[in-house]
Parts: C-alpha cells; sequence; structure tokens
C-alpha cells in the first residue's frame, strides 16, 4: 500500500448473514406494489411479460429491498421497461 490510497473497504460493511426474521414484506407484496406503480398498465398491454425479482441488501436504506422488473432483455436488468423497488421490511414503496 502507498501512502494516500483509497480503498473502499468499511469494517461496518461486513456480511454478517440476512435475519429472514426482518422480511415482512413477501414477492406477492413486492407484486402488488409494482402493480400500483406502473406494473399494471404493462400487464394490460402485455400479458406475457416476463417478470423477474431480485432482493438486496440497499446501504442507502440500510434495509432488504425488493426489485421487481419488467420485461429484461437477457440478463442486463437495465433493459426493463420498469423498475420497482420496495422496503422487504416495512412494505413500503421506494422508487
Amino acid at each position: 500500500m502507498t501512502q494516500g490510497e483509497l480503498f473502499d473497504y468499511d469494517p461496518q460493511d461486513k456480511q454478517t448473514g440476512i435475519e429472514f426474521s426482518r422480511i415482512k414484506a413477501d414477492s406477492d407484496v413486492a407484486f402488488r406494489i409494482a402493480q400500483e406503480h406502473g406494473g399494471r398498465s404493462l400487464l394490460e398491454k402485455n400479458p406475457a411479460t416476463e417478470i423477474r425479482y431480485a432482493m438486496m441488501w440497499d446501504k442507502k436504506v440500510r434495509h432488504l429491498v425488493w426489485l421487481v422488473f419488467y420485461d429484461i432483455r437477457g440478463s442486463e436488468i437495465s433493459t426493463a421497461k420498469l423498475q420497482v423497488a420496495a422496503d422487504a421490511e416495512t412494505g413500503d414503496f421506494l422508487q
């Protein structure tokens, strides 16, 4: 290491595992929230639209977050026609 070198490591970021008891909103709740925030109109236009889910730890809100993606091309999430985020611990809409 040289003087002035930067690194992103923060001891508070250690992976300690997920406390499943913190998850209060399941994928059904995430889907309902996504439907209320744009998903319903996409599915009405094309009922065969593929929907994918992911759960992640969001450092910004310090909560587990559901991500709901509508109509992704391949594996690149940036191609999704709609992406909705919901707090997995409270069931609140995030974006």
